[in-house]
């Protein structure tokens, strides 16, 4: 045991080194390790872990964020148990370090939609902000989190406010633009969350010009996907389709393909609306190999089931049999869970039998919908 935590402690100091990707394996399984066990390994490289260690962990951690939000939040949790050990020291600021150690836990449960845990965090991170001096951008980056979280917990109003204060404070202080347009574009997604489209669409603009000027591209992405959104609620759906096929080709020569399926989904939405239903169907089935690639097999299900709700939309009714039984042969290689599969047979039977009614397939991505967050629920024929 006690080489075991040697071990251990060997191989997190080369991953705070050098950010080996063997040794991180090391750092996440601490991560979320009883307390007891991590103490135990952190007490055995309590000197190496000293100077910006902890700082590094934080970085890393809120480099995870965007790709796997339950990986930084390991690492966030690492890094909080680590400010146990760092020693006083005049020329580092703790509380600081500890705030920015919240802050990214926070960040993480927030992702995560455990919004409740995402608030307590918040006002640990505010306390530890509270007692150090050199903490005003760290706040009020702080806020742009508590904000969203408050949206989320149904405080909108408080939401917005303390949002709008914190954009104020980030262009007062000079900061780089990326956080400004950070800033405007969670006030936007408050204000379209709130029905407000058309303030909404104003703010997502202003952030799309600010992004361009600064060559975030990746913030751009987001914010244009987030703006054709709020052009499709009011119907302006020429520049909703310019919006979100700026979006993917931003996300597609930024790599960050896991956010490509999500807006081909939203514009699949007002392809169907404009009754370009062939196009619709293209777009789907892009969808439906994203999240196949993405390790995703039950939103591939999904859209699978929304190009069988497009055709028959169109009246190609024909090519919906041989569809269904494509499906479950796809899904059945894909190892999609036996409760699904069990579903799609379900409808490729029906499909053979006579012609699938819209409600068959409402029925259908209803439960696996469901399944989503409940994946051990039995499926029943209607």
């Amino acid at each position: 045991m006690i080489e075991a935590t040697r071990e251990c402690a060997r191989l997190l100091e080369v991953w705070v080194d050098t950010f080996d990707s063997d040794a991180e394996k090391v750092a996440l399984a601490l991560g979320e390790a009883p307390e007891a066990r991590c103490q135990e390994v952190l007490k055995q490289c309590e000197q190496r872990l000293q100077n910006d260690a902890v700082s590094r962990v934080i970085v890393r951690a809120h480099d995870l964020l965007p790709r796997s939000p339950r990986d930084a939040q390991r690492l966030a949790r690492l890094a909080l148990r680590m400010t146990r050990h760092l020693k006083d020291d005049p020329s580092r600021d703790l509380p600081l370090i500890e705030g920015d150690a919240w802050r990214e836990c926070a960040a993480a449960h927030l992702e995560l939609s455990e919004f409740a845990d995402a608030y307590d965090a918040v006002t640990n991170a505010r306390a530890c902000y509270s007692r150090t001096e050199a903490s005003r951008i760290n706040a009020t980056i702080l806020a742009l989190i508590e904000g969203r979280t408050l949206y989320e917990l149904g405080k909108a109003k408080e939401a917005l406010a303390i949002v709008d204060r914190a954009s104020t404070e980030l262009l007062d202080l000079s900061v780089d633009r990326k956080k400004y347009v950070q800033a405007r574009t969670i006030y936007a997604s408050i204000l379209a969350g709130m029905a407000d489209y058309d303030a909404a669409l104003d703010v997502f603009s202003a952030a799309a010009d600010f992004a361009m000027k600064a060559g975030d591209q990746q913030t751009l992405a987001y914010v244009l996907s987030n703006a054709g959104l709020c052009a499709a609620k009011l119907e302006d759906y020429p520049r909703a389709r310019k919006c979100f096929n700026s979006a993917l080709q931003y996300f597609a020569d930024l790599g960050l393909v896991s956010e490509m399926p999500h807006v081909r989904a939203a514009l699949v939405t007002i392809l169907r609306q404009q009754g370009r239903y062939n196009e619709a169907v293209s777009e789907l089935y892009k969808v439906r190999a994203e999240f196949l690639s993405l390790g995703i097999p039950v939103a591939a299900a999904i859209a699978s089931l929304r190009i069988v709700e497009v055709l028959l939309l169109c009246g190609r009714t024909r090519d919906v049999p041989e569809l269904c039984d494509e499906m479950f042969q796809t899904f059945a290689s894909a190892r999609l869970q036996n409760n699904l599969l069990l579903a799609l047979g379900y409808l490729s039977e029906i499909a053979r039998e006579r012609e699938l009614a819209a409600s068959d397939v409402t029925y259908v991505a209803s439960f696996m919908e469901e399944a989503e967050h409940n994946p051990d629920q039995e499926f029943a024929p209607a």
